[in-house]
């Protein structure tokens, strides 16, 4: 059951990365909203020292490693692709 789960959380974060790829190619971050990739960034975060507390669970902690990875790419070119008229809507 934790493998299923687990490719299931990988094909999740593996998603965020096509994004990521269109973000690249049109230097835009328009198809990237700030909230969602911030929630996605503090989520894996949060779950990823979950993972460390006893006892140790290395599924959790790979796969949320991977999302954690996942978030600062998305935060990155958020901050890199960014216009000046771009504004997070409070």
């Amino acid at each position: 059951m934790r493998s299923i789960v687990f490719v299931f959380e990988i094909i999740m974060y593996g998603f965020h990365l096509l994004v990521i790829r269109d973000v690249c190619q049109t230097k835009s971050v328009e198809c990237l909203p700030f909230w969602f990739c911030l929630a996605s960034f503090l989520n894996a975060v949060v779950w990823f020292i979950y993972a460390f507390l006893p006892p140790f669970d290395p599924f959790l902690a790979i796969v949320n490693g991977i999302g954690t990875l996942s978030g600062l790419v998305q935060l990155g070119c958020l901050h890199r692709f960014r216009h000046k008229s771009y504004e997070i809507i409070w």
